[in-house]
């Protein structure tokens, strides 16, 4: 049966499970998981934490989906067959066609604007990223610090997308819908200090907020506001 794409539930890492074995193993971060699961969480990601916490060591049976050995038989031995003689072998004569050398100048046009475009990219990626995290760094000081109740921002609060407007967290209580949207409302206020944001600072905004016993889902869009509650 062919390997099929899974998640590692614990990481996030991307992996190949064998379908028909129930448990899966994470080669990056040790996590012995459901096989069920690991494929549930590659389809809907967003239905996971992905806590990377540390894990034991696993010395249980093996889990890695490699194909089992295949048992080699003994050679059978049967009797020589006299070979004919082969028949001469017709070599069709090879013109020489003319070697299609690329010109030295056409190579270093080609490795001169392979590099530049390097260094373009380069140029307009690496501030945006840089930038991004310096204000998600911002975000998570002052939304912590905003937050209410024993919360791991490091395990358990992600931010998304380059504008950082999507935003995960698990608590470990349940909560109402209005203490949802007083989490989002502060998330906003944080956003809006760290990246300078004026006027309507929920526009576009979206949050999925994870309890024990289920969850909402709220995003603004348009100057709509719309609350999801999911179990």
């Amino acid at each position: 049966m062919a390997l099929r794409e899974g998640r590692c539930v614990n990481c996030g890492s991307i992996l190949f499970l064998e379908p028909k074995n129930e448990k899966g193993h994470c080669l990056f971060c040790d996590a012995v998981f459901d096989n069920s699961e690991a494929f549930r969480a590659q389809q809907e990601p967003d239905q996971f934490t992905f806590p990377n916490e540390p894990q034991p060591r696993y010395d249980g049976p093996n889990l890695d989906p490699r194909p089992s050995a295949v048992a080699v038989s003994a050679p059978i031995h049967t009797p020589a067959v006299q070979k004919k003689s082969a028949a001469p072998v017709f070599v069709p004569k090879v013109t020489n066609l003319p070697d299609a050398k690329i010109p030295r100048k056409m190579k270093l046009l080609t490795i001169g604007l392979s590099a530049l475009v390097v260094v373009i990219f380069a140029a307009i990626a690496i501030p945006v990223l840089l930038n991004r995290d310096a204000q998600r760094q911002a975000i998570t000081e002052e939304f912590g610090a905003k937050l209410t109740g024993d919360v791991d921002l490091d395990k358990n609060f992600s931010i998304l997308n380059i504008p950082n407007d999507h935003f995960i967290l698990a608590l470990k209580d349940s909560v109402t819908e209005a203490e949802a949207e007083a989490i989002f409302a502060q998330y906003c206020e944080a956003r809006a200090s760290a990246m300078n944001i004026g006027g309507d600072i929920s526009e576009g905004v979206s949050m999925r907020l994870v309890a024990p016993e289920g969850g909402f889902l709220l995003a603004v869009e348009d100057g709509q506001k719309t609350v999801s509650p999911f179990n």
